[in-house]
C-alpha cells in the first residue's frame, strides 16, 4: 500500500521460474528523474584526464571500473579521490592499505 500522495506500479517479481512474488513499488508524484537532477549525455572518451570522486573505497571500481581500465590502457591520466577513510567499517589504516 502506498502512502497518500504516492503512486504505485506493480513489479512482476523476479525472472520466470523464480519464487519472487509481485511487489508494489511506490514513488512520490513529484519525484524527478535522475536526468533532471544530474544532466549528462553519453559520449566517447576523448583522452582528457579523468577525475573520479568516490564516497567509499571500491565505489570507483564498481561504478566505473571498466571505463577507468580502458582509459588507463590508452594512456589517459586517471585520478581517484576516495572521500572517506573506511573507519566506520573497521580500522582506517587497514582500509587505506586495502584501497
Amino acid at each position: 500500500m502506498c502512502h497518500k500522495g504516492d503512486e504505485g506500479i506493480l513489479d512482476p517479481g523476479g525472472p520466470r521460474g523464480t519464487p519472487d512474488p509481485p511487489v508494489r513499488l511506490c514513488y512520490h508524484r513529484s519525484m524527478r528523474n535522475e536526468s533532471e537532477l544530474v544532466p549528462y549525455a553519453p559520449g566517447r572518451l576523448d583522452g582528457s584526464p579523468l577525475l573520479v570522486l568516490a564516497p567509499h573505497a571500491d565505489d570507483e571500481t564498481f561504478g566505473c571500473g571498466g571505463v577507468l581500465a580502458q582509459a588507463a590502457r590508452r594512456g589517459v591520466e586517471v585520478r581517484v579521490v576516495v572521500v572517506t577513510d573506511g573507519a566506520a567499517q573497521g580500522d582506517a589504516g587497514t582500509r587505506r592499505e586495502e584501497a
